[in-house]
């Protein structure tokens, strides 16, 4: 599980890259500066969140027996999917609607920081 986290921190790292070019380059000047400023937290989240997983991914390889982690860290994806995922649909596609799973998102982003420190707490071996 621990080299998926890595290759897929990876790859939301580089996409949030792209979108962040996207939003300055082509959306500033289709979209309203409300809805661009949406897509944007949706980038820093996605970026913050996809480095968190890399660092995560060490992390796991460290405490393989650990599933409080593993558990964090699937909130963790859940989480970039669903609040990052509905301000992205929002606001390229329009659908408005899309931006109600964002809290649900945000949750899962919490909850998934807590699972890890519990995870951490629990462990015998910190690092």
């Amino acid at each position: 599980m621990h080299r998926w986290l890595i290759v897929l921190g990876s790859l939301l790292a580089g996409s949030a890259i792209g979108l962040a070019a996207l939003a300055a380059h082509w959306l500033n000047a289709r979209v309203p500066a409300p809805l661009l400023a949406s897509f944007n937290i949706g980038v820093e989240y996605q970026l913050i969140h996809a480095i968190s997983l890399i660092v995560l991914g060490d992390l796991i390889h460290r405490h393989p027996t650990n599933r409080v982690l593993k558990l964090g860290a699937g909130s963790l994806c859940v989480g970039i999917v669903l609040f990052c995922g509905s301000l992205y649909i929002k606001v390229i596609a329009g659908y408005g609607a899309a931006g109600k799973l964002a809290p649900i998102g945000g949750l899962a982003l919490i909850a998934g920081w807590v699972l890890i420190a519990i995870g951490m707490l629990k462990s015998r071996h910190p690092f």
